[in-house]
C-alpha cells in the first residue's frame, strides 16, 4: 500500500509526542490537546499497560480535534493476549476513532520478559507467535498494526531482531498483512550529532552488532530510521 493511503490527520504536520500514561485522566483531554496544538503536533502516542486501557473520552476528543493517535498496548512481562479480550479491546479502540495499534514494547530487551521466558530458545520465533495473531486481528478489524518498537542496540541486536521478525512473517505466509503494517521506532538522539549514522549500513559497512570500529558510525542516533528502512526494503 502506498504511504499516502495510510490514515493521516487533517493538516498533518508529521510531528507528535508520546504522552505519559499515568497522567491521562488526571490532566484531561483539554490539557493534552492544548500542548499538542501549541507545539504544532498532529499525532499522539498513547501507551497503556495491559489490561488497563486508554480512556475512551480522551481518544474521541483527540480524534475530533484532528489528532491522529497511536495506542501502544504494553504487556510486561511479555505474554499472550487472550483472543476474545484482544478482539474486544481492538473493537473498542476502533470505535473511538483510533487507526493505529502497536503491540508490546521492546521485545529485544530482557527487562520486558520474565527471565525464564527470555532464557528459552527461539526467542524471536516465540515472540512472533504472540505478535502475528495481534497483527491479523487488528487488520481484520480495519486497524493498522504497528510492529513493536525495539530498543536500539538492545539485549538482542535490534536490526537483527527486525530482519528476523519480517522473515518470520514471510515464511508463515503472512506477507499480505505487511501491506497494512507500520514499524515502531525509538528514534533517540543519544547526544550525538544529528547526522550520526546517516547513510545507513550501505555507508557504514564495517559496523557489526555491538562493535563500531574507530572512524565508523553506527545506527544509534537520529538516522536510525535509515538503517531500519534498509532492513525493511
Amino acid at each position: 500500500m502506498n504511504i499516502s493511503k495510510y490514515p493521516r490527520p487533517r493538516g498533518d504536520t508529521g510531528t507528535g509526542f508520546r504522552l505519559p500514561a499515568d497522567q491521562y485522566e488526571r490532566l484531561g483531554a483539554d490539557h493534552w490537546i492544548s500542548i499538542l496544538r501549541t507545539t504544532g503536533a498532529s499525532w499522539a502516542i498513547l501507551p497503556c499497560q495491559h489490561p488497563r486501557t486508554v480512556p475512551a473520552a480522551l481518544l474521541m476528543d483527540l480524534a475530533s480535534r484532528d489528532i491522529e493517535t497511536v495506542v501502544q498496548v504494553i504487556v510486561n512481562p511479555i505474554e499472550p493476549i487472550e483472543t476474545n479480550l484482544l478482539r474486544n479491546l481492538l473493537a473498542r479502540y476502533r470505535d473511538c476513532g483510533v487507526h493505529y495499534i502497536s503491540f508490546y514494547d521492546r521485545p529485544n530487551c530482557v527487562s520486558q520478559w520474565s527471565l525464564p521466558e527470555w532464557r528459552k530458545p527461539q526467542l524471536l520465533r516465540r515472540f512472533m507467535d504472540l505478535f502475528i495473531p495481534c497483527m491479523e486481528k487488528a487488520s481484520e478489524l480495519g486497524l493498522y498494526p504497528v510492529f513493536s518498537p525495539l530498543e536500539p542496540g538492545g539485549d538482542y541486536w535490534d536490526t537483527g531482531f527486525l530482519a528476523g521478525a519480517l522473515q518470520e512473517i514471510r515464511e508463515r505466509g503472512k506477507t499480505p498483512f505487511l501491506d497494512r503494517m507500520a514499524v515502531g521506532i525509538y528514534n533517540y538522539g543519544y547526544n550525538r550529532p544529528l547526522g550520526w549514522g546517516k547513510g545507513g549500513r550501505t555507508r557504514w559497512k564495517d559496523c557489526l552488532p555491538y562493535q563500531t570500529p574507530t572512524g565508523s558510525e553506527d545506527h544509534l542516533g537520529f538516522y536510525l530510521f535509515q538503517w531500519y528502512e534498509e532492513v525493511i526494503r
